[in-house]
């Protein structure tokens, strides 16, 4: 009997086992239990913020090689063109054998031309200081027609123009702007229906009505929003007064938070850290992009250099 006893909590002197809810124990307090033995809100958060600076040191580690690569792109192409001027000496010398009475100064000058001309210009800069550029479509004021535009953000103001390296352009100012997502179906301030998803909408200072936006990939739309979110704050915390520069922002985005100023915090660097990693993403297909293409620039002209040489090589057989 007493075993069974002990099974359900008894002990032999006849006490109810307090281990098993007897005398000062409560639901409450085997629930405060579990929640100190689990974890909270606070340590997700703070693992979300560690991976995410584990993942932005590996992304900075990726630029610097890419940095390093493309000083070694460069000191190749600087190597070919040497090669090149060696050949073009080569070709002088070889048609003055071939014609000994020709007048001086008469030689065969072949140029490689700048195809894969490797610049200084990294792509990178770091996460931090991604500005986004890319084609959208910006809906007219007056017919309300979608028009093909290239949005370039350069720190606080939105450089757009009809395409790519246009050299005349006009700008949307983000001091004292708003953005406002639009969804498929909504009407914009103009008192237009939106008829595509990915859309935005910006006001400018002091203004009523917005310039509406479409992005094509979801993943652009969000960066675009995120970019021009991030420097709109910047904006109103340096009108503020606020040192932007100086320490880790304060105030939560967008009214988004737990209440809880740590947290907050903590929220406020993941969505920091979010920014500088998919800053640093684009930052690096862009720069593979670019050094993919001045290897396949590189792997021509080689080709070229050793037709070149074959050339020569038979030319100068065949003198007599």
């Amino acid at each position: 009997m007493d075993e069974e006893a002990d099974a359900w909590g008894y002990v032999d002197d006849g006490e109810y086992d307090d281990d098993y809810g007897g005398a000062g124990y409560s639901q409450s307090s085997r629930t405060a239990q579990v929640k100190e033995e689990g974890p909270t809100t606070e340590d997700f958060l703070s693992d979300a913020v560690r991976n995410l600076l584990e993942t932005e040191e590996l992304g900075e580690e990726g630029l610097a090689m890419l940095a390093e690569q493309r000083e070694v792109l460069g000191n190749i192409k600087r190597n070919v063109d040497r090669m090149d001027a060696s050949l073009n000496e080569a070709d002088r010398v070889i048609t003055e054998m071939e014609n000994p009475w020709a007048l001086k100064g008469t030689h065969i000058t072949k140029h490689s031309g700048n195809r894969s001309a490797v610049t200084d210009d990294f792509m990178g800069g770091g996460g931090g200081s991604f500005n986004m550029e890319g084609a959208v479509l910006k809906r007219g004021r007056t017919l309300k027609a979608w028009h093909p535009r290239y949005f370039r953000q350069n720190g606080n103001v939105i450089e757009y123009m009809p395409k790519k390296g246009a050299a005349k352009f006009k700008v949307i100012e983000l001091k004292g702007a708003k953005l406002v997502r639009l969804d498929y179906g909504e009407v914009d301030s103009n008192g237009v229906e939106v008829d595509k998803d990915n859309c935005f909408e910006i006001f400018r200072a002091g203004r009523d009505t917005g310039d509406t936006i479409h992005v094509e990939a979801s993943s652009d739309f969000r960066t675009w929003v995120s970019c021009i979110e991030r420097q709109i704050r910047r904006e109103a915390a340096i009108a503020r007064g606020v040192d932007v520069d100086a320490g880790p922002k304060k105030a939560h985005r967008g009214g988004v938070g737990f209440g809880n100023a740590k947290q907050d915090a903590l929220l406020d660097t993941i969505m920091d850290k979010l920014d500088n990693v998919d800053g640093i993403a684009r930052t690096m297909g862009h720069e593979v992009d670019d050094q993919t293409r001045i290897i396949e620039n590189l792997t021509g002209d080689m080709d070229r250099l050793n037709e070149r040489v074959e050339v020569n090589k038979n030319r100068v057989t065949n003198i007599k």
